[in-house]
């Protein structure tokens, strides 16, 4: 599992998934947007 630290210069954070599974943790906002897409696609079963 990825550490990513507290940052003050970038979009830092964590996004939690539609079907309960542990949170996934990003560092940009383009990485969040992606996981969102990811999460509510119906082809995608899995992610880390």
């Amino acid at each position: 599992m990825r550490k990513i630290p507290r940052n003050y210069r970038n979009i830092t954070g964590a996004v939690s998934r539609s079907n309960g599974d542990p949170m996934v943790r990003y560092e940009s906002a383009l990485e969040r947007d992606f996981y969102e897409l990811l999460d509510f696609d119906i082809n995608v079963r899995s992610y880390e």
